[in-house]
């Protein structure tokens, strides 16, 4: 079933044989997802076209052009081919539920309040970590600093000159923001004046705080990012200033047991994030790869300490600054994980008085990925799943990297990253029945079944998509504490 648009509208109030039709349950779920706020700042790709889980799907981006300068009497004539970026559909998001069948009699209206809505929202909140930690991929692109010097006025500004400086297009600019910046951004009296925007009421309706130096921001509950004081870290004091444009950090003791290579630091007073490069004592320099083990460290046997850093510093670092640098696990499986497991990974090596939470983003090797769930196994071990599947191999004893505490607030224009929807497979098998309903942006499926031995229904609401960046310079993240 095609919903032609996200403002049809069907009566809940049928009768009780009709309330078990599977078109309507499929109808009211692709009506409340396809209206999700987050949902709305990507670009949405969808084509009634049968797939099933791991097919990639091929989407085309738009040409380029430039202004050219005539010279002569010929004119230059530009490619106008679109190049076309595979989609994997990886990303199969479901919600099963029993209904007895004592409460089979009741209205629609009521079994939409009892069990659909509350199946749709743990559906929402699963889209929505998938396309906010979809952002974690501008991580080379930040503004702001999560030691919180800086007043989040200036540095939405200086995200707006970034973004300029990106010749990012301006009108679409969607800033997603966690609920730690949006109380940051309502100190701001420009946000607190939103409601009187003069937006025939979009503001108040939608919580899209629209044309604030030109981005529009979306507040969403699931914007990567953890309170520092949920992070295991460790912190040393510089033994002397460190110059702009230097990326060596000086220390009196042997700080071999804090600074390990590749873990992440934060510096008070500096923009954006570093990770350890090197380390030496005596000029006896140690460096090394992402993938080696969570319990390696950086060799050191005398006083006194250099740390060299991924990225030079900016303003300089003062005599007596405290370095905050956070802590490593590791991936506990002898065999590995192949690209694109989407998957249970996993884990050791972690502190359980600081263990691994939803929303925590987390470097392997060189990809950044969000923790979507975290479960305890054992003492110090974790099975972890992310948003996105592995971007690429890993294997047993790499590395997992913490990013530091803070909000990654990601911004970007719809055409940076495409959310790819695809109807699964209608099933009428005895017993079984199924229906698939579709808007112009997403596809779901909703499929009811009965439980003789158990006497109750089952009701499956399904979907496949699949999530890509598709330009990587069309967006950023803003840093906040």
């Amino acid at each position: 079933m095609k919903i032609n648009s996200q403002f049809d509208w069907m009566p809940r109030h049928v009768t009780i044989q009709e309330a078990w039709t599977p078109d309507l349950w499929a109808y009211e779920a692709a009506i409340v997802l396809s209206n999700l706020p987050v949902f709305q700042t990507v670009n949405r790709n969808y084509e009634e076209m049968l797939q099933s889980e791991g097919d990639t799907v091929n989407v085309s981006i738009p040409g380029t052009f430039k202004a050219k300068r005539k010279s002569g009497d010929d004119i230059t004539i530009q490619d106008t081919s679109a190049s076309s970026v595979p989609v994997v559909l990886n990303q199969h998001l479901h919600v099963s539920f029993p209904i007895k069948d004592v409460d089979a009699s009741k209205a629609f209206v009521d079994l939409v309040r009892i069990y659909l809505t509350p199946a749709l929202t743990a559906i929402s909140e699963g889209i929505a970590q998938i396309i906010t930690g979809a952002g974690m991929q501008f991580l080379t692109n930040t503004v702001g600093s999560i030691s919180g010097n800086t007043s989040i006025e200036s540095v939405v500004i200086d995200a707006n000159k970034k973004a300029m400086d990106l010749k990012i297009p301006t009108g679409a600019r969607n800033m997603l923001i966690g609920s730690t910046t949006k109380a940051h951004l309502l100190n701001v009296q420009t946000f607190k004046d939103a409601n009187k925007s003069g937006d025939n009421g979009i503001t108040n309706r939608t919580g899209i705080v629209q044309d604030r130096y030109d981005f529009n921001f979306v507040p969403t509950t699931y914007v990567p990012g953890i309170e520092n004081k949920y992070l295991k870290r460790a912190t040393a004091t510089t033994s002397a200033a460190t110059d702009e444009g230097s990326a060596v950090l000086n220390f009196a003791t042997d700080q071999s047991a804090v600074f390990l290579i590749g873990n992440y630091v934060a510096i008070p007073g500096q923009e954006g994030i570093f990770r350890v490069l090197a380390a030496s004592t005596d000029g006896s320099s140690s460096s090394s790869s992402s993938s080696s083990s969570a319990s390696a460290s950086s060799s050191s046997s005398a006083a006194g300490y250099t740390v060299t850093l991924d990225r030079v510093v900016s303003p300089a670092v003062d005599l007596g600054t405290v370095v905050t640098v956070y802590d490593r696990a590791a991936v506990k499986l002898v065999d590995g994980y192949l690209a694109n497991w989407g998957g249970i990974v996993a884990t050791d090596g972690w502190d359980d008085n600081f263990p691994p939470t939803p929303g925590m983003p987390v470097r392997i090797g060189s990809y950044v990925y969000v923790i979507m769930e975290a479960t305890k196994t054992d003492t110090g071990e974790y099975d972890l799943v992310f948003t996105e599947p592995l971007y690429a191999a890993i294997s047993n004893n790499d590395v997992i990297y913490v990013l530091p505490g803070g909000q990654y607030n990601p911004m970007w224009v719809p055409q940076a990253v495409t959310f790819v929807s695809r109807p699964l497979l209608s099933v009428s098998d005895s017993g079984v029945r199924s229906a698939v309903a579709a808007t112009e942006d997403i596809s779901v499926r909703a499929t009811i079944s009965y439980d003789a031995i158990k006497q109750r229904r089952i009701v499956t609401i399904d979907l496949l998509c699949g999530i890509k960046v598709m330009r990587q310079q069309m967006g950023m993240i803003l840093l906040d504490r």
